[in-house]
């Protein structure tokens, strides 16, 4: 009987290790597609159920960070933001997602040209990164505005 107990044990582990990522995807799929309705609550529900199954996953924390801004809490969402970079620091979209957020939604382009800058140095050859795109016009506004102290 113990053999047997030992055995479906393991089995039960190897089957929890082996579905909890595919798990934690299909939440953040439905964490993204709750977002896109505007289902807030229902969006950072899934996002955390899909950080439980895999805390690893940088994407549940952009799906809070953004059902946060969209409910107007800016503090929250820079906090998810900063907590995705710090999470995989060498991920350049982790830095890109964080510059989007400090580009489009706080508005605080310094903040932004600092993100974007990061994920440029980890990616200078990236797709997202385009002569007059996002990445220049911080760069820009920074220059001509000095706002970054």
């Amino acid at each position: 009987f113990v053999p047997l107990l030992v055995v479906a044990v393991i089995a039960l582990a190897a089957l929890v290790s082996l579905g909890s990522p595919w798990l934690a995807v299909r939440k953040v799929d439905s964490a993204t597609r709750a977002l896109g309705a505007g289902r807030l609550a229902l969006a950072v529900s899934e996002a955390n159920g899909a950080r439980s199954l895999n805390p690893l996953l940088a994407e549940p924390l952009y799906t809070l960070g953004q059902a946060a801004a969209r409910a107007g809490d800016l503090t929250t969402a820079r906090a998810r933001f900063r907590q995705a970079t710090r999470l995989q620091p060498e991920n350049t979209s982790t830095w890109y997602r964080l510059g989007q957020f400090e580009y489009y939604g706080s508005r605080d382009l310094c903040a932004a040209y600092i993100a974007f800058n990061h994920a440029y140095t980890l990616d200078p050859n990236g797709n997202e990164w385009t002569k007059g795109g996002v990445l220049d016009r911080a760069r820009d506004a920074v220059n001509s505005d000095h706002v970054c102290g």
